[in-house]
């Protein structure tokens, strides 16, 4: 196992790691295709393509396959924190081949408290599948919106 990941001295039981599992099946994808596969060996946990549930004529060169299991990897790593884990994720680990989006191995350094409202929030999430109108944004939105995901530590681009 790569040196990266030795800091999370505690390993999380495979309880854990397939309750994870089950929250992160809560997010969104094309058309509820789910095109992903997780496994775990007792340590790592990989995040793999699911090569039998992509949309070919939709999706030709695969994006929203990529971006579906980007999805399902960040509402992993949301439950994980919520639960009072860590997560070590390792993008498109070197030789595992292009439908591999990530390893992950599942920790901690020290217990901390879980986060209720965070896991009935994964829970909650719904799609809205109306089409998309065109009703004005108030101006006020985006910058409200980035400002949030700034907070939540996501790289968001300034205009």
């Amino acid at each position: 196992m790569p040196t990266h990941r030795e800091h999370l001295a505690e390993q999380a039981p495979t309880e854990v790691v397939e309750r994870l599992v089950d929250l992160a099946c809560l997010a969104p994808s094309i058309h509820n295709t789910q095109p992903w596969r997780w496994r775990y060996d007792g340590a790592r946990l990989v995040l793999e393509a699911d090569l039998t549930r992509r949309l070919l004529a939709e999706d030709p060169r695969g994006r929203n396959l990529t971006l579906v299991r980007g999805a399902a990897l960040h509402h992993l790593e949301f439950a994980a924190r919520a639960m009072g884990w860590e997560t070590d994720v390792l993008l498109l680990p070197p030789g595992r081949g292009p439908a591999v989006l990530a390893e992950v191995l599942v920790g901690r350094v020290a217990r901390r408290t879980a986060v209720r409202a965070d896991l009935d929030l994964l829970r909650t999430r719904c799609t809205d599948r109306r089409r998309f109108t065109a009703w004005p944004v108030p101006d006020s939105q985006p910058a409200r919106a980035c400002a949030g995901w700034r907070s939540a530590g996501a790289p968001v681009p300034r205009a």
